[in-house]
């Protein structure tokens, strides 16, 4: 295990995703209105003009504020995946997932399918979560996956079982990728446009909501493994000159770029100081 302790920054300013279609906001030197499609309460889709933008900024403020107040991270995630699949109005099955140790992992999903898929791609080491995740993709949109020759292998996993079109994008927080929010229809040329612009705007407020969970995460983490991740602070500080913060966040960065828990990165970082100390005895 190597660290790099000037290997980039950790900050803490928001450069979220944005879809490719930015959607534009009348009064802000836009010249035409925004335009979202949503479900309406008999299911079919409606184009929404620019009275109602402001009725879904609301909304989706309510939904951060919603899941800024869960406490666990399991609660928030399935916040996320849950509000995800009432904003994205083609999507029938939504999951949230991440990358650890080399493997796709869903961390929520409003559907087993989605596990189902992410081993599919961790074994194929192919899908448009795997290049969202491991290429760092903003966006990879599927018209139908019966005609898809991005991911030959995965598309006809996905038809098998049952799903036809889909929407992942990176949700991420400036250069460290938080996960990837994947949205999955039964149908095909399901995904529009307009859902990716409601998509990337329900995103952004999934990545602030997961930072926020992400840093309690690693200070509870601290807490309880205090020793350990004191001890790897200590040889940090001591090998390359870093005050007691710095050592802790080379910690912190290196755990969230390689999708390892801190106290992980903490105990192989002592134990491989140990071995090399009983080995030099």
């Amino acid at each position: 295990m190597s660290f790099d302790p000037m290997g980039g920054g950790i900050g803490w300013k928001a450069k979220l995703l944005l879809p490719r279609t930015a959607i534009s906001l009348p009064g802000l030197g836009c010249p035409k209105p925004a335009w979202v499609m949503f479900r309406d309460m008999s299911g079919n889709h409606r184009g929404l003009g620019a009275g109602d933008v402001v009725d879904t900024a609301a909304q989706l403020a309510a939904v951060a504020r919603e899941l800024a107040a869960h406490r666990s991270v399991p609660e928030t995630l399935d916040g996320i995946v849950a509000a995800a699949a009432a904003q994205i109005p083609g999507a029938d099955v939504v999951g949230l997932s991440y990358l650890e140790r080399g493997r796709v992992v869903a961390r929520a999903a409003t559907d087993a399918v989605i596990d189902a898929l992410d081993e599919v791609q961790t074994r194929l080491a192919e899908g448009p979560c795997f290049d969202t995740l491991v290429e760092r993709c903003q966006i990879a949109r599927i018209e139908d996956f019966a005609d898809d020759d991005r991911w030959p292998k995965f598309a006809a996993e996905a038809v098998e079982r049952g799903l036809r079109s889909g929407l992942s994008l990176r949700v991420h927080f400036e250069s460290r990728t938080l996960g990837v929010l994947t949205a999955l229809s039964r149908r095909a040329h399901a995904i529009s446009s307009e859902d990716e612009q409601v998509a990337g705007l329900f995103v952004s407020h999934a990545a602030v909501a997961l930072v926020g969970v992400d840093r309690l995460a690693q200070m509870d983490t601290a807490v309880r493994h205090r020793d350990t991740i004191g001890q790897a602070k200590g040889y940090l500080m001591a090998s390359h000159g870093l005050t007691e913060d710095e050592a802790f966040a080379t910690l912190v960065r290196y755990s969230q770029q390689h999708g390892v828990k801190l106290y992980d990165v903490a105990r192989d970082l002592v134990g491989a100081l140990t071995k090399d100390s009983g080995g030099a005895g």
